[in-house]
């Protein structure tokens, strides 16, 4: 009867694996689908009218009440077919923020810091942000990746845990890009789990110095808003996502302006 029992067991715990593995599959395959779609969409989408309608999302976000009062704020540099962030980014610089170093963000409350990412691998924790001190014009030097994304040059030794822990405390509000977004503020990223490693790690640094989590922001445009986002346990939900016609949360956070 043991024998029995074990085998029973055994084939039951094979059909959960089997159920598991074909539950992750379809879940790949919703994304997948849902990416090329997108994808699609911007395909179809004139540079000039993406450019126009990123602007109405800048515009927004630089309004928010939470961006005027972060300590710091980061911001992806955008790839051509996805949300343009140039003139939030502009206006990061000439609006609201100076082109503060680390130290002079810490010492001085009325220094506020500006970071954008850095992808140093392709594993999911290869991506770190990086204070920008010159402005807009640094940006404009920066050389392109593989994704035709300009990207700060970074030494190769550069401790990410000790860069990650002087930013911590500064780093109130994250922009987050995304492929698709729905209105429970869920995300569908790249998949590279690069953000949502990040996320988690900034989040967790902020804790260990008692310090509320990060502000998570997504910007999209309308026809980047789906249904419903397939989600894994890993992927992070959004406090906010803001599009040009449509600006929402998922809890108590308000968007005040």
């Amino acid at each position: 009867r043991r024998t029995a029992l074990c085998a029973s067991l055994a084939v039951a715990g094979a059909f959960g694996r089997v159920d598991g593995m074909a539950l992750a599959a379809e879940l790949l395959q919703q994304k997948a689908a849902l990416r090329k779609s997108i994808r699609s969409a911007f395909a179809e989408s004139s540079e000039v009218a993406i450019g126009e309608l990123s602007a109405v999302v800048c515009h927004k976000v630089l309004e928010l009440e939470a961006v005027r009062r972060a300590r710091g704020v980061c911001a992806y540099l955008s790839m051509p077919k996805e949300l343009q962030t140039r003139e939030l980014l502009e206006g990061l610089f000439s609006e609201r923020y100076d082109a503060a170093t680390l130290e002079e963000a810490q010492a001085d409350e009325k220094e506020r810091l500006v970071c954008v990412p850095k992808v140093t691998g392709r594993e999911r924790f290869d991506m770190l942000m990086v204070p920008i001190t010159g402005g807009f014009e640094e940006i404009r030097s920066f050389p392109r990746n593989r994704w035709n994304i300009p990207e700060p040059v970074v030494e190769p030794d550069v401790d990410r845990e000790q860069l990650l822990g002087r930013l911590a405390p500064l780093l109130d509000v994250v922009v987050v890009p995304g492929v698709a977004f729905d209105r429970k503020c869920r995300r569908l990223g790249h998949g590279k789990g690069y953000y949502d490693t990040f996320l988690q790690s900034l989040t967790d640094a902020r804790a260990a110095l008692e310090l509320p989590p990060p502000l998570k922001i997504g910007v999209g445009l309308d026809f980047q808003l789906v249904e419903e986002i397939p989600t894994e346990e890993h992927d992070q939900v959004l406090d906010a996502v803001v599009t040009p016609e449509e600006s929402f949360t998922s809890g108590e956070f308000e968007l005040a302006r």
